[in-house]
Order: structure tokens, then sequence, then C-alpha cells
């Protein structure tokens, strides 16, 4: 059976979406790092990790019941931060109610499939838009650019989102 990767997310509305990639593009254009643009702006719960596609149906009706328990809550995001030596993102500040969806989503899921992720370090919520790509020589200016810069707006967040990894970008799944 073939298994696609897939992982777990809240997305902002559109307009966020839209300003979060015009920062991942200045990074592509300043900064010549662009696998930031493989995927929406998002704030990670579950790590990446692979499925059989027959179960991604079962995996989509469960996100959706989930949904409908969420209680809506903020999120707050407040300029950039890094992960150095190739990490640059937009701070999401930490919230009771984002560490609590993180957790209820992350057990709900284990509990009803049985998939390998990698969810080995603490949470920290953040949009990335500068990764793996940006080398490390740049980081430092590329650092220096955004930290600079303010950024600071707010979201509803209302439901969780499944994404799947399909020739070579993110979607909504």
């Amino acid at each position: 059976m073939k298994k696609s990767i897939y992982f777990i997310a809240l997305l902002p509305p559109t307009e966020i979406l839209e300003e979060v990639m015009a920062f991942k593009q200045e990074v592509k254009t300043r900064f010549q790092s662009k696998k930031a643009l493989t995927s929406p702006a998002h704030i990670t719960l579950v790590p990446p990790f692979k499925m059989t596609d027959d179960k991604s149906i079962a995996m989509r009706r469960e996100i959706a019941a989930f949904n409908h328990t969420l209680t809506p809550f903020l999120v707050h995001l407040q300029d950039f931060s890094a992960f150095p030596p190739r990490v640059v993102f937009i701070n999401v500040e930490p919230s009771t109610a984002l560490s609590n969806c993180k957790k209820a989503i992350t057990q709900h899921f284990y509990e009803k499939f049985d998939v390998e992720t990698k969810d080995n370090f603490p949470f920290h919520p953040h949009m990335t838009i500068a990764f793996k790509d940006l080398k490390e020589a740049v980081f430092p200016d590329a650092w220096a650019y955004f930290q600079e810069q303010s950024y600071e707006r707010y979201f509803q967040a209302e439901a969780v989102t499944l994404l799947r990894f399909r020739e070579g970008k993110w979607y909504v799944f």
C-alpha cells in the first residue's frame, strides 16, 4: 500500500497567508532560500508522518470531528525569531489555548491512528519563513534583516488542517 507524508497544522486566514508568503518571497529574493515556499503559512501541531493513503480518508473524517469539538481561540503573531543556524520565523506567542489544542489533537491522533512521526522537540509555535536551504553563511544577514522588522497580527483559530506532501509541495488535503 502506498504511503504519503502528511502533517497537521493551524492555518491563518487568507490575509495572513498572503503576508507570510510575501515574507517567504522576500527571503527567496534577498537570501536565495526558497524551501519555505513549498508550504502555506502554518503552525505545526503534529509534525510530518507517513500514512497509507487508504487511511487518509478516515484521518480527514477524524479531523473534521475534532474540529467540531474545538473551541475557537485567539492566536497572536509577534515579530520574528530564529533557530540558528538556518531557521527564521514569525514568532507565535504561546498560550494555554494553543498548547491545549496541540495536546488534544496529538492525543486524538495517536489514539486513532498507528503512524510513525518524530515529535522529539518541545512545542515552540512559529511560522517558518526560511529554513533548510538557507545557507549558514547567509543566516546572520537574514536574521539581522528580519530582527529589525516588526510584525503583529491576531487571528481566530477555528480548525486544524491536514496537509499532504505531493510533487515537492504541501497541499491542504
